[in-house]
């Protein structure tokens, strides 16, 4: 019965996510409670973490090496390797974090004028957040080859049909 209701609630939330963005009048949206569409959201990205690899990764770091699950890097790739390209990329998570959470940076203008049109006295890093994730590209394409070797990128990341996997290590 789960298997049923799990496959008409997938059907549906497209269209419910459709509705959810079509504006109508005041009159409906009073009517309805605006807990509504935040527990819809809420439920797709509870049922989207066991698809994502980094979660699983995550996961990785609390499960004995005998009870890994049968995927294809998990048994090929050294743990200290998945655990190491999981810090790394936790860490561009809570870069990405701080930025959008729109801290405020002192800009030691103080009582002395200027600063910028921000009264001298912080900077908004939330404006740098396109910057920020921008730059996470080059991160990917040009430092990440130096911390790890291509084929455990193609495997840990998830490349499919670029690397051998078979070829890796044990």
């Amino acid at each position: 019965m789960s298997l049923t209701i799990s496959k008409l609630t997938d059907q549906l939330q497209p269209l419910i996510a459709l509705l959810t963005n079509i504006p109508l009048p005041a009159l409906t949206l009073t009517l309805s409670a605006v807990s509504l569409p935040g527990g819809f959201l809420l439920y797709m990205g509870w049922t989207s973490l066991e698809s994502n690899a980094m979660f699983e990764r995550i996961l990785l770091l609390f499960t004995q090496r005998e009870n890994y699950p049968p995927s294809s890097y998990v048994r090929r790739v050294p743990a200290a390797v998945t655990h190491a390209f999981t810090a790394v990329q936790v860490a561009c998570f809570v870069v990405l974090w701080v930025v959008k959470s729109n801290a405020f940076l002192p800009t030691g203008g103080g009582d002395r004028g200027g600063g910028g049109g921000y009264g001298g006295e912080a900077f908004p890093i939330g404006l740098l957040f396109p910057v920020v994730l921008v730059s996470m590209i080059p991160f990917k394409l040009f430092v990440l080859p130096l911390i790890f070797s291509h084929p455990v990128l193609g495997a840990v990341a998830g490349a499919s049909g670029d690397v051998d996997v078979d070829v890796l290590f044990y």
